[in-house]
């Protein structure tokens, strides 16, 4: 049964749908193909569990973006969360593009914008 959701095919790490024991399995799709990993601690509903070695100082990706950097060396099955996983800004070393490249001017403020 998939209880994890895999939101972009470059993510590091999957979102569980629901509290996750350790040794239980979380299921997730990767582009149609059904994918499977053992939970190595318990994961709290919603949070994120890796798929995938992620080395120390290494970008952790979600949303198919960097959303920090491995604090630790993470492996697949661990839950991803602020003890293992830091902001960029405190990790000048790391390659990251600037996080305001994305924000776009609305002009009047409203959605949309002009």
């Amino acid at each position: 049964m998939v209880n994890a959701v895999l939101l972009d095919a470059k993510d590091t790490v999957a979102t569980v749908t629901k509290a996750i024991a350790p040794g239980e399995a979380v299921q997730y799709l990767a582009g149609g193909a059904l994918c499977a990993i053992r939970a190595v601690q318990p994961i709290p509903i919603y949070h994120k569990i890796s798929i995938c070695p992620v080395d120390k100082g290494r970008d952790v990706v979600k949303y198919g973006e960097r959303i920090g950097v491995a604090l630790l060396d993470i492996c697949p099955g661990e839950h991803v969360h602020v003890h293992n996983l830091g902001s960029h800004v405190h990790n000048p070393g790391s390659h990251v593009h600037n996080p305001g490249s994305h924000v776009h001017d609305l002009g009047s403020g409203e959605a949309g914008g002009t």
